[in-house]
Formats: structure tokens, sequence, C-alpha cells
């Protein structure tokens, strides 16, 4: 049967038309314009007899059970998730959806409450400050463990310097290749 639905309901490109300071639209299609009019569609010939998709079922216009709900705080809600994709940074993304939402808030109803329910940038922004913290304490620990055991300062600054060095060298590396940090 769905075969059957498949080919009669075709919506195929047309174009539009412009006649003077106007474009109309033009549609091509065998799409029904009531759903009603979908159980007049005929399926295939059985015995010499057309059987219509209203002798098999029944089409009506309605919506499909309802599977999940959205509450916060016990009222119904609508929530829609903002996902990135592997190029791009999690950061940026949070920064441009949290401007997008400041901008266009003044322009929605007031009854109209937007909330942000997560922000996945907590834990990446916590993430790279571990990170930045580790990496200073393992430098100062490697400082450390080279003036006590070598006992030169020269050596230890030496040391000291070449590690955040090495860091930002491979950060710019990275960016002279497309790749970004976070």
């Amino acid at each position: 049967m769905s075969t059957a639905i498949n080919a009669q309901n075709v919506i195929l490109p047309a174009g539009s038309a412009k006649l003077g300071t106007r474009e109309y639209d033009v549609r091509l299609n065998s799409s029904p314009d009531v759903v009603s009019q979908l159980n007049d569609m005929p399926i295939k010939w059985v015995n010499g007899a057309m059987v219509y998709i209203r002798d098999v079922a029944y089409v009506r216009d309605g919506a499909g059970v309802q599977t999940n709900i959205v509450r916060n705080n016990g009222r119904h809600g609508t929530y829609m998730s903002v996902l990135k994709n592997g190029n791009a940074s999690s950061l940026t993304v949070v920064n441009e959806v949290k401007a997008m939402l400041a901008s266009i808030k003044p322009s929605l109803p007031a009854s109209l409450d937007v909330q942000l329910l997560a922000d996945q940038s907590i834990f990446v922004r916590s993430s790279i400050s571990g990170v930045v913290r580790e990496a200073v304490i393992a430098a100062c620990l490697t400082a450390l463990m080279i003036l006590v055991f070598l006992g030169s300062w020269r050596s230890t600054v030496i040391i000291a310097t070449s590690i955040p060095l090495a860091i930002l060298c491979s950060i710019m590396g990275l960016a002279a290749l497309g790749r970004r940090s976070t």
C-alpha cells in the first residue's frame, strides 16, 4: 500500500513564474489538497476491479501517539537540543547560541519563557582550566626536581621555559593546520 501511495503522491519541483513585479510558485504535483482524498487513491487491480485505499484502510488527519513529554518545573514545554558537529568549537557554539537567544528574546511574547536547561561549555571550561592547572603544577615540579638534583639555576630556567614553549608551539602548529583546541 505504501508503494501505491508513493507512486500516486508525487511532488515535482516546478519552479516559479515572474509576472510583472510579482513572483508566483508553480505547483505541478499529484499530491491531494485534502487528506480525505487519499482514501480515493487506487492501489491495484484485483480480478478486474480497482482496489482503493478506502477499501483496506481509512486515512485521516491526526497526530501520532505521543511518546514523550517535556516538563520543566511541572509545566509543559518544548525542548530543542543544539548539537555541534565535529569541526566546531563547543565554546564558540555555546557563546553564539547564547548571543542569539539574547538578541531574539526582546522580540518574543512576554508569556514565552526561553531557558537554557543544559550548558556543555561549563564542563569544557572546567576541563581546560584543569589541564592548565595540572600543566603548571607539572612544570613547577619538573623545575623543582631539576633544581634539587642538578643544583643548577640555569638548567632549571631552561627546562621551566622550554615546557610552556613546547606546548605553545604545538598549539600554534595545530592552529596552522586548521585544528581547533576546544
